[in-house]
């Protein structure tokens, strides 16, 4: 039961702080937010992995971890959906390029920030426990 506490526990936080940050004032063409909390959070969860990696021995704490802040809050956080949905609308709004603008390089920044973002924070690995 405690995984499932914990992925709620993250996700609601995770979705508040989304839901807080859209709410920011002003009419953009390009979907800002979205992409700034999609690229954040991609980096964010590369770094918890990385960090999860690194500082917990114990399988069962980055287990833990990973669920509170990875699947939770991070999953919460960032939204695919708000992606897919925009891109659609920008398409479908005859602004091609635009849509294309969004789309691709929010995915491909996503991969390379979490990318560097875990690599940076495993800078080594702790070795496991011997048993």
């Amino acid at each position: 039961m405690i995984p499932y506490i914990l992925v709620f526990i993250g996700g609601t936080v995770g979705t508040l702080l989304r839901i807080l940050l859209g709410s920011v004032p002003g009419h953009f063409e390009f979907p800002w937010v979205t992409f700034v909390i999609n690229i954040t959070g991609a980096a964010l969860l590369g770094a918890l992995y990385g960090l999860t990696s690194r500082f917990f021995v114990s399988t069962s704490a980055s287990a833990q971890m990973r669920l509170l802040l990875g699947t939770g809050l991070l999953g919460g956080y960032t939204t695919y959906s708000t992606l897919a949905i925009g891109t659609d609308g920008l398409l479908l709004g005859d602004r091609l390029l635009l849509g294309a603008a969004y789309a691709i390089p929010t995915v491909a920044l996503g991969i390379m920030s979490a990318f560097i973002a875990e690599r940076a924070c495993r800078t080594r690995t702790v070795p496991a426990a011997r048993a």
